[in-house]
């Protein structure tokens, strides 16, 4: 969420929580029921989606989003069966 570079992501397993955050990270919560969390780690790390929220941020000295800008991003899934390839 903050930072000078934005868009980094890592899956958090249950074994590791609970955990602390600060406010330079937001926790994206998944339903698993629609959503395989690999898959989506591997689409917020292409290069595409990496420049796409440090443009969103526009230009300050520590770019940074909010709530509601990462509320926003689209995340384009395909039903979970093509989600493990």
């Amino acid at each position: 969420m903050a930072g000078i570079y934005l868009g980094k992501n890592a899956i958090v397993t249950k074994d590791i929580l609970p955990a602390n955050i600060n406010q330079a990270l937001a926790i994206l919560r998944l339903n698993q029921k629609v959503a395989n969390p690999n898959y989506v780690s591997l689409y917020l790390s292409q290069q595409s989606m990496i420049d796409f929220v440090n443009n969103m941020s526009g230009q300050s000295a520590q770019p940074n989003l909010n709530f509601e800008e990462i509320k926003s991003i689209d995340i384009s899934l395909p039903p979970l069966p093509g989600q493990t390839h």
